[in-house]
Formats: structure tokens, sequence, C-alpha cells
């Protein structure tokens, strides 16, 4: 009986010892495929990251190219030394929209908006803007008051004012505001707090200057209704792409608006 016993013991003990092994064994392992994995995947996001860098060096490069040449290009490694593999181009767009937002203004700054095409190389202007015309304001959190300007194509001046908070004393064509909706531009959609609706419709008009009072804003425009089926281009959108061989790809947008004028040259301001 004592030696029956002392077997079953030593196989217990023996199925023991083999447990513990196979689970020392299954720990060992995991360890070394986690080890293994974190490796692994540390060196494909160092690769990713260093695809992503190399594609975004080479979509500037293609831009300042474009820009510097003006043309539209394929990126080759001739031309612009492209890594390896990498592919991409940069292009010119100047379609006209129906809006248009422009950068952020400080307070008593302006923009020139084109009414009219503009012919960078003869200074030269055509098919003049006739229609009707949006402008929405108080894109921040301080409430601007905002000037217009029009200038026709015979130089005649008329000037209005976008005052929704009541801030300016005014005399002038004072045009009527109402709550505005988010106002999409090149796929984005641009929020202001009020839009003017009363704008007259224009006629044979080449500039539009608008000048920010008490605080600084975008200002958008929207076309609703003319001759044309769009506003007048206001510059050219150059983009800029360019892919990894692993299929990483970095874009580059960049807007290059046509010269904006001195508005002292139609405005007197004291």
């Amino acid at each position: 009986m004592t030696g029956s016993n002392d077997s079953k013991i030593q196989g217990a003990q023996s199925g023991q010892i083999l447990l513990m092994l196979v689970m020392l064994l299954t720990t060992a392992l995991t360890v070394v495929l986690a080890t293994s994995f974190k490796s692994t995947t540390d060196v494909q996001i160092a690769k990713l990251e260093e695809e992503s860098q190399k594609a975004l060096e080479t979509a500037q490069a293609g831009l300042e190219y474009a820009l510097k040449n003006n043309v539209n290009l394929a990126y080759s490694s001739s031309l612009l030394n492209v890594p390896s593999g990498f592919t991409g181009s940069a292009s010119f767009s100047t379609a006209a929209t129906t809006a248009f937002v422009s950068p952020l203004l400080p307070a008593n700054d302006q923009y020139t908006y084109y009414l009219a095409d503009y012919n960078p190389s003869g200074n030269a202007f055509s098919n003049y803007f006739n229609g009707t015309i949006y402008v929405y304001v108080k894109s921040e959190s301080g409430c601007p008051a905002a000037e217009l300007t029009t200038v026709s194509s015979t130089n005649t001046i008329s000037k209005y004012l976008i005052d929704p908070c009541n801030l300016v004393t005014n005399n002038g064509a004072k045009l009527t505001t109402v709550a505005a909706s988010p106002l999409i531009y090149n796929g984005a959609a641009y929020n202001f707090s009020y839009k003017a609706t009363s704008l007259p419709t224009l006629s044979n008009q080449k500039f539009m200057f608008v000048r920010l009072l008490q605080a600084s804003s975008r200002i958008g425009v929207e076309y609703i209704s003319g001759s044309s089926v769009a506003l007048n281009n206001q510059g050219r959108l150059v983009v800029s792409q360019a892919s990894s061989p692993t299929g990483v790809t970095k874009k580059i947008q960049l807007f290059q608006s046509y010269p904006q004028i001195p508005a002292d040259f139609f405005i007197t301001s004291y």
C-alpha cells in the first residue's frame, strides 16, 4: 500500500512540474512574441513617419517649383530629385466659384475683391461683373462693421456699410443684415454670424474693397444671380500632392490672390 501511495505522489508531482514547465514556456513565448511584434510595429511606424516626411518635403518642393516657374508639373527624379519610388504632381486652378472667403483680417484692414477677370500680364480687365452678391461678416468673437466700396469699369465709386451691431454713425447706404448659414468655400464650411442681403444689383463692376472696422473677421462673398454663373476669379489655387511607394500621401494647397490694391487710390481717409 505504501509503495502504491508513493507512486501516486510522485506521479502528481511530475504532473505539477510538467504543468509549471508548460506555463513557463507559454509565458516566455508570449514575451518573445510581444517583443517581436512591438519591434516590428516600431520599425513600421518609423518607416511610415520617414515616408510621410519625405512625401511632405516632396510636395513642398513641387509647390515651390510650380510657383517659381509658373507651370503645372509631374514630379520626376531628374526634375526635383524626388526620392526613388515617390510620385506626385502640382497644378494650378483658376476655376471660378460661387463663393469666396478672405483670410482672417484684423480690424481696420481691408481686402480687394476682383469683380472682373484680371490679366496679370497686361494689367487688363474684362468680363465686368453684373449681378447680385451677398456679403458675410463676423467669423470671430468680436462684432465688426464693414465698409464696402465698389468701383465700376468707368471708375464710378459707390459706398455701403454693413453694421449689424450699430457701431458706426452713418448717413449713407447701410445694408440690411440677416442671420447667416455656413458659407461653403473650397470644400470647407465657414461660419459667419451675419450676411448683407440688400446690396444693389452690381453693374459693370471691377473691384470691391471691404474695410473692417472695430473687430477682426473673415469676409465672405456669395454669388446669387447675374449674367455669369459664378464669381470672377480672385486668384489661383495651386495644389501639390506627393505619394510614397507604400501609399503615404501628402497634399498641400496654397491660394495665391491677385494683387491687393491699396484702397487709398479710391478711398479718402481722415
